[in-house]
C-alpha cells in the first residue's frame, strides 16, 4: 500500500528523473545522493583508496530501488534532527562484496545473495569492502501494512539466499533493476509495490506469530487498518464507524491510532487518494471519468476530491492521470 503523499516521498520522487540511469560519483557527491534518495548518511571513504561510487535508481510513488557500487568506505547514519520526517526503512540485497551493519549493538556481515533490513530511525552504521555492490529498496513506513516493530525485529540480521522467500526476494529485484528502465511509471510503480509486498511477507515469514506476542493495542490497531481497506468506498467511513465496528469507544480508536503515529481520519483520506493514484494510473481505467473513481474511492463530493488530491500529490487528478499517460488527449 504506497503513498506519496509526504514531503519526503515527493522529494525522492522528484530525485528519481536526476538519478535514473548510471552516475559516476565523487564521495562529495555521494552522500547527498543517497539523502535524496533513501535517507541521510555520513558517508567516510577509506583513507588507503580511493573511492569510487556507482549510483543507478528507480522511484515512483515513494518507493525507490537503488542499485549502489561503491570503493571501501563506512556510511553512518544518525536519526537525530529528522522529527515529523516519514520514517524509511531498507532492504538491501548483497551482489558483490561484503558490509558490515551494526545496529543498536548488533552486529551482522552481508555476503553475496545475503538481504537484511535497516530502519533509519535508528543509530547506524556500515562499513563495507572495496568491491561492495548492492540494492536497496527503500520501505516509507507509510508504504507498508505492518508494524514497525516488525522490521526492528528483523534489522541487522542476515537472511541468507538459503532461508525462506530470500531467493524470491533476490531474483525479483535483480530482474527490476533491469527491467524498470524499459517500462513506463505505471508499471514502474506496480512493479516497485509488488517488491514491496513481497519484502513485507518477507518480514512476516521472520518474525513469524509466536516470535512477537500480539498486544491488545497492536491487534486492534491492525484490525483497523484491515477495516479501513475493506471499506474505502464507503463515504460515511470515519472514525465512529470504526468505533461501532469493533466494539470499542472513540476514545480507544484516537488512543490506538494516536501510537500508529497519525489519526484515522488521516489514514482514511490518505489511503483514499493512494486508491485513486492507481486508479488514475492505471491504463485499464483511462476512460472511466474522474469523478467516478473519486465515488469508486468513498468520496462523495469530486470537488472535495480534486482539492484534496492536488493538496497530496501537487497536481489535480487529471494533469497526473495525463502526467502518467502523456499521449491522453
Amino acid at each position: 500500500m504506497t503513498k506519496i503523499c509526504d514531503d519526503a516521498s515527493r522529494e525522492r520522487e522528484a530525485h528519481s528523473a536526476v538519478w535514473s540511469g548510471d552516475h559516476d560519483l565523487s564521495v562529495e557527491e555521494w552522500g547527498p545522493a543517497i539523502a535524496a534518495l533513501t535517507t541521510r548518511f555520513d558517508v567516510r571513504p577509506d583513507s588507503t583508496s580511493d573511492f569510487h561510487g556507482r549510483l543507478r535508481a528507480h522511484v515512483a510513488d515513494g518507493i525507490g530501488l537503488c542499485d549502489l557500487e561503491t570503493g571501501k568506505h563506512e556510511a553512518y547514519h544518525d536519526p537525530a534532527g529528522r522529527d515529523g520526517a516519514t520514517p524509511v526503512h531498507m532492504l538491501s540485497l548483497q551482489l558483490n562484496g561484503h558490509a558490515t551493519m551494526e545496529v543498536d549493538g548488533q552486529q551482522c556481515v552481508f555476503r553475496p545473495g545475503d538481504i537484511g533490513f535497516y530502519s533509519a530511525d535508528r543509530v547506524g552504521l556500515v562499513a563495507s569492502s572495496d568491491d561492495y555492490r548492492s540494492l536497496c529498496l527503500t520501505l516509507p513506513s507509510n508504504a507498508i501494512s505492518i508494524p514497525i516493530d516488525y522490521i526492528r525485529h528483523v534489522q541487522a540480521r542476515t537472511l541468507g539466499p538459503e532461508r525462506g522467500l530470500t531467493p524470491a526476494v533476490a531474483g525479483l529485484l535483480i530482474s527490476l533493476n533491469e527491467t524498470l528502465p524499459k517500462v513506463g511509471p505505471a508499471q514502474r510503480s506496480r512493479a516497485l509495490r509488488s517488491a514491496v509486498d513481497l519484502a513485507v511477507t518477507l518480514v512476516l515469514q521472520e518474525v513469524g506469530e509466536s516470535v512477537i506476542p500480539k498486544d491488545p493495542t497492536q491487534r486492534l490497531r491492525e484490525q483497523l487498518f484491515a477495516y479501513i481497506e475493506d471499506h474505502l468506498d464507503d463515504p460515511e467511513l470515519d472514525v465512529k464507524q470504526l468505533a461501532d465496528a469493533h466494539y470499542v469507544s472513540v476514545r480507544q480508536v484516537h488512543n490506538v491510532f494516536r501510537g500508529a503515529g497519525q489519526t484515522a481520519a488521516e489514514r482514511i483520506r490518505t489511503r483514499r487518494i493512494e486508491l485513486a493514484q492507481r486508479e488514475l494510473a492505471d491504463p485499464a481505467q483511462l476512460t472511466v471519468p474522474v469523478g467516478q473513481i473519486a465515488m469508486r474511492c468513498g468520496f462523495a463530493n469530486p470537488s472535495h476530491f480534486g482539492n484534496l488530491f492536488k493538496e497530496r500529490i501537487g497536481v489535480t487528478p487529471a494533469a497526473y492521470r495525463a502526467s502518467i499517460h502523456p499521449g491522453l488527449g
